[in-house]
């Protein structure tokens, strides 16, 4: 292939396991960092399984590629995928997302097979506490193929210094570029919102319910200051893990907590009304290599709560929530904190968190630094711009 100095010529395509929308935060950070690369004519495309019973798409646009086939549970290999990757020409680059998959691994052997730069990106499928989950199996393939993929690819893409931090005491010593995930910034009306008839301050969780996000430390918190929220909600958005689920479910009736919603999975017009409709936004996960749901509420101009198991002390710098240790009373203390401030601050660190997404975390921000790495990559040349590769 003919290197060249115009990313209009780049073509690339993505690789990820499921564009569903139920398939959380990889999905979903996938397609915004995609559109924005296509608009600013970086020719891309994603391929990926088709959607799960009961899932749709995340999007009908004709650049998300979609394959059937049966998928082994977890790893999920598949002969109509290898075929249908490996037909695929004319990419100067392949960017995997996620580990542990055989979409991703087969996207590194064609790499090599064929001599195309790839990118990984593990979206914190790599820190010490998911490598708990599955240990055996993850050992397996961590020495079969995980190691290798990692290490022989072009480079590496971590959301935060704290995941690179990861992949290095894993012994990889390939390139990692140091990129935040994309935020879409929605066009909202703010000033005509139904929400305002309902004066009702609330907190909420948004996200999948797993017990690696740590929601029952929110409802421990909210029947501690149970006698001073009598008139305030907390909202739980999301859904996930059926037992975790019926556990919080059970945890919130045993205390007989009378002010906590559980709204099921949202998406949508639906999705974008209930976040803005929160005082604040309340994440308790024992660890998060981004954080997808605390970018999504600033972008709301929504206040956030967040425990130290997120990358996110840009809450402090910036005057636009709480980065706090993640205990029960950690967030009993924050809660109560935030429910005590006058509206005029709320709102005013709600614009503060909308700036710093605009700033530092829009999508046109993060495209642009894409953009940026592909060159190079493609090239073999880095610019002294790129001050986020290590």
């Amino acid at each position: 292939m003919d290197l060249f100095t115009d990313f209009k010529k780049m073509k690339v395509l993505h690789i990820v396991s499921g564009m569903g929308i139920k398939e959380g935060g990889v999905a979903t950070c996938t397609y915004e960092l995609v559109a924005g690369l296509r608009k600013s004519k970086t020719e891309t495309e994603i391929l990926s399984y088709e959607p799960a019973k009961g899932d749709r798409l995340i999007s009908e646009e004709d650049y998300i590629l979609s394959v059937k086939g049966k998928k082994l549970k977890f790893y999920l290999y598949s002969k109509q995928f290898k075929k249908k990757i490996d037909s695929l020409n004319d990419y100067h680059l392949y960017h995997a997302n996620g580990v542990w998959q055989y979409p991703s691994h087969i996207a590194a052997v064609i790499a090599r097979k064929k001599k195309i730069p790839l990118v990984i990106s593990p979206h914190g499928m790599l820190y010490p506490q998911d490598l708990q989950k599955r240990k055996f199996f993850k050992k397996i393939l961590w020495r079969w193929f995980l190691k290798k993929d990692l290490n022989n690819a072009t480079c590496i893409h971590a959301t935060c210094m704290e995941e690179m931090n990861h992949l290095r005491s894993l012994g990889i010593s390939a390139p990692i570029a140091v990129i935040p995930n994309p935020i879409g910034i929605i066009d909202y009306n703010f000033n005509n919102l139904q929400y305002q008839l309902n004066k009702k301050r609330s907190i909420g969780y948004l996200g999948r319910l797993d017990p690696r996000k740590n929601v029952e430390c929110l409802i421990y918190a909210w029947y501690n200051l149970k006698d001073q929220m009598q008139n305030e909600e907390l909202v739980i958005i999301g859904s996930g893990d059926i037992k975790y689920e019926n556990f919080l479910k059970n945890e919130v009736q045993r205390l007989q907590l009378t002010n906590v919603l559980f709204t099921g999975f949202l998406s949508g017009r639906e999705k974008y009304d209930r976040i803005a409709s929160l005082s604040y936004l309340a994440v308790p996960s024992h660890f998060e290599n981004f954080g997808m749901n605390i970018a999504e509420a600033l972008s709301f101009k929504v206040p956030v709560l967040a425990s130290k198991g997120t990358p996110w002390e840009d809450l402090i710098t910036n005057n636009c929530g709480w980065w706090i240790e993640n205990d029960i009373q950690s967030f009993t203390t924050a809660i109560h904190e935030a429910m005590r401030l006058s509206e005029s601050k709320r709102l005013e660190m709600g614009e503060n968190g909308y700036n710093l997404i605009k700033n530092k975390y829009a999508t046109d921000k993060v495209v642009y630094k894409m953009n940026l790495l592909y060159k190079s990559i493609v090239k073999g040349e880095f610019s002294s711009e790129m001050n986020f590769v290590y």
